[in-house]
């Protein structure tokens, strides 16, 4: 008589089975089987940017036009560049990772701030890359050549500087006190937006150094915008010297205490006056 090798499932692991294929069918199902096409739409950010280091808000759209879904997580990462062509050497200013599926004609935008780096005047770039091959690559796509847009940004640097300084040319040393003020200029194209320090500096000559005894300082946190000035008045006293030639030195964003602003030139930001000490004669 013929045995059967095989022996039959029983009823309830058949339908576990059954229900088993059926859940992977459907997950299988509820994506396409098509291949998707991630490329970035557009780039939005101010086109100039008036001092670095600023914080600048921008954010990019990053579309799916192919005919299949994106199920793989994936990375988008910002640059900062000096030309329109991504390469090793561009910075990384900003990343989103992206978790959640994309289906066909889906799109997300994602919005950060990011931090200018401290450049010189100039044309720089800001290029975004979908899927990013340094960091993930991890989407099969039907075109990998269109993962990545660019826009162009204007950087404007500001320049501090001192362009006056008001004391009176002879000074007795009966004067216990004199009025002294300066003026500083952002003679640059850009705006200051930081913290900084003035400080005024009694002299025995015409270069600062640690020596020097300060009379004076001034601090600011206001936005001067390119081409602005400002004047500080203080009332101050002159050390008790012999009778000769000094100097008064002041320092704008003086690297003592905050050399916090970025310039197109820091070397102008000092300005010297000679005075005139001189011990009057009180014979009677």
């Amino acid at each position: 008589m013929y045995v059967s090798r095989f022996r039959s499932l029983p009823y309830y692991g058949i339908i576990h089975s059954l229900s088993t294929l059926i859940l992977v069918l459907l997950a299988a199902s509820a994506f396409s089987q098509g291949t998707p096409d991630l490329y970035v739409v557009e780039i939005m950010a101010v086109p100039t940017v008036s001092s670095p280091g600023q914080n600048v808000d921008i954010s990019w759209t990053v579309k799916n036009q192919g005919d299949g879904d994106a199920i793989e997580g994936w990375w988008d990462v910002v640059y900062w560049s000096t030309d329109n062509q991504w390469d090793d050497a561009d910075s990384t200013i900003g990343s989103e990772y992206r978790s959640e599926p994309l289906g066909i004609n889906a799109s997300y935008t994602i919005a950060q701030q990011i931090s200018v780096p401290a450049i010189p005047d100039g044309e720089y770039f800001i290029i975004v890359r979908t899927d990013d091959p340094n960091w993930s690559n991890s989407v099969s796509e039907s075109d990998e050549t269109n993962n990545v847009l660019i826009k162009q940004i204007t950087v404007y640097v500001p320049d501090l500087t001192v362009t006056a300084i008001n004391a009176p040319d002879i000074i007795s040393t009966q004067e216990q006190q004199i009025e002294l003020s300066w003026t500083v200029t952002n003679s640059g194209n850009g705006d200051v937006n930081a913290y900084w320090i003035d400080a005024a500096y009694f002299s025995t000559d015409n270069q600062w150094d640690p020596a020097d005894t300060q009379l004076a300082s001034s601090d600011h946190g206001e936005t001067l915008l390119a081409g602005e000035n400002y004047t500080v008045t203080q009332t101050i006293a002159i050390p008790q010297v012999p009778e000769g030639n000094y100097f008064i030195i002041v320092r704008t964003d003086d690297p003592n205490y905050s050399n916090s602003v970025y310039e197109t030139d820091e070397t102008n930001n000092v300005l010297v006056r000679p005075i005139t000490v001189y011990v009057p004669d009180l014979t009677v």
